[in-house]
């Protein structure tokens, strides 16, 4: 039976522990509000300190291209953190990133022996940052707490990306080791939760804690995206649909051109606009380009930075989330870019059937669209958009579900309830 974080109330209140935590909180990719990618850690680490813990950030500095394996280290909203430059993109091959994942695993394994800390707060994506962990659980004798955010091995042996029987064996039993050494697993969607527990390696029933829909940097904007919808937007009519996020191979965004192309044909007034990076960028947009669209009915913009990106998302009518391959990789979907959504107000569609798209229909906060039918979608996707109605209602409903349920200050007590209580169980005789 799956232990579920509760959701509700939105404002931080104290540790149910009497004791603040020295948290060493360990990811790979720490995001800042003023850098692109999520910045779930950033949002749960800043309210740990909040409630009276202290939080050392073991991460990299993946746009840096200093090469310089020493760590360097900088406070940030209460978080003391420790960078270490491991150069990594989207763009990257899936054997470049295992060289980057395992680079950043030795660093981190040297670095955190030498701190101090009552508990280890390992997530992943990539799996290899339980290495670290492990370690400095064992050597200090400490609790570790490891937060799954994607299905690893699961999805890339699905995916054909590990292949070779060695390559399969090493990964799972990593994943087996991770789940053992932690005194409480975290996974980010039912689903997710449910697939570890069946592995049956964990100590217990693993709880689920959701990305987040951090309210906090929608509010701070202080932007209606006004000027942005003048860029894009040709009349008052028009409408704009956003897509954020990577442009992977299984992300299929040149779905978004196919979409784009009945909108045109069917003289719909509604333009695209595309924000992210990734393997299949330069081939979307030669797409886009070769069917006279680029510029005109899809623009692209690249990565931005999340406090930039919330602008558009603002700006936007409604947001779009796509995924493809096979079931395994987006029935547990637990995307930035829809809680995202949520918290600008927006309505979402997506275009595979998964949890997220189930939460958006069952609250009537966006709706599923056919993954092989670009005339069908698009034409959902107009009726939508043309409906005033339906839009101002679904986005009343998004913000009143990122609020109530899914909001990142809710979140964030959940999981100093997980390790505090993952403190106590280890600690008791």
């Amino acid at each position: 039976m799956l232990r579920l974080a509760a959701f509700g109330c939105s404002r931080i209140g104290r540790p149910r522990s009497t004791s603040p935590l020295h948290i060493i909180y360990l990811t790979q990719y720490f995001t800042l509000p003023s850098q692109a990618g999520s910045t779930r850690a950033y949002g749960l680490a800043s309210r740990l300190v909040e409630l009276g813990h202290d939080v050392t950030m073991v991460t990299s500095d993946r746009d840096s291209s200093n090469t310089d394996k020493k760590w360097r280290r900088s406070e940030i909203d209460g978080i003391e953190v420790f960078w270490s430059s491991v150069p990594y993109s989207n763009r990257m091959s899936f054997d470049r990133r295992i060289r980057a994942f395992l680079t950043f695993a030795y660093r981190a394994m040297s670095l955190i022996r030498k701190l101090d800390g009552d508990l280890v707060f390992a997530t992943s994506t990539p799996l290899t940052i339980a290495i670290p962990a492990i370690v400095a659980s064992r050597l200090k004798g400490v609790p570790m707490v490891f937060e799954v955010r994607d299905l690893w091995p699961e999805v890339p042996i699905a995916l054909g990306v590990i292949k070779d029987p060695v390559s399969k064996f090493a990964a799972r039993s990593l994943e087996k080791a991770a789940y053992r050494n932690s005194e409480a697993v975290i996974a980010l969607a039912p689903g997710m939760a449910q697939a570890i527990d069946d592995t049956g390696w964990a100590k217990k029933p693993a709880t689920v804690i959701p990305n987040g829909a951090d309210l906090r940097l929608f509010d701070a904007t202080g932007d209606d995206g006004r000027h942005i919808r003048t860029r894009f937007l040709k009349a008052p009519d028009e409408r704009l649909l956003l897509y954020c996020g990577a442009l992977g191979h299984v992300n299929g965004v040149g779905y978004l051109v196919d979409l784009a192309a009945q909108f045109r044909s069917t003289e719909q007034p509604i333009r695209i606009v595309i924000i992210g990076d990734g393997v299949e960028f330069d081939q979307v947009q030669q797409r886009a380009r070769d069917a006279g669209l680029l510029d005109d009915r899809v623009f692209m913009l690249g990565q931005l930075p999340k406090q930039e990106a919330t602008r558009y998302l603002l700006a936007s009518d409604m947001t779009i989330a796509l995924f493809r391959g096979p079931r395994i990789v987006w029935r547990d979907a637990t995307q930035n870019k829809f809680f995202d959504s949520l918290a600008a107000g927006k309505p979402i569609a997506c275009n595979f059937d998964g949890w997220q798209s189930k939460i958006a229909e069952t609250h009537d906060v966006g709706f599923s669209l056919p993954p092989d039918s670009p005339a069908a979608a698009a034409a959902q996707l107009a009726s939508r958009l043309q409906d005033d109605e339906w839009l101002n209602t679904a986005s009343k409903a998004a913000k009143n579900l990122a609020r109530n349920e899914f909001s990142m200050d809710q979140h964030a007590r959940s999981l100093n309830e997980v390790l505090s209580d993952s403190l106590t169980s280890f600690n008791k005789p």
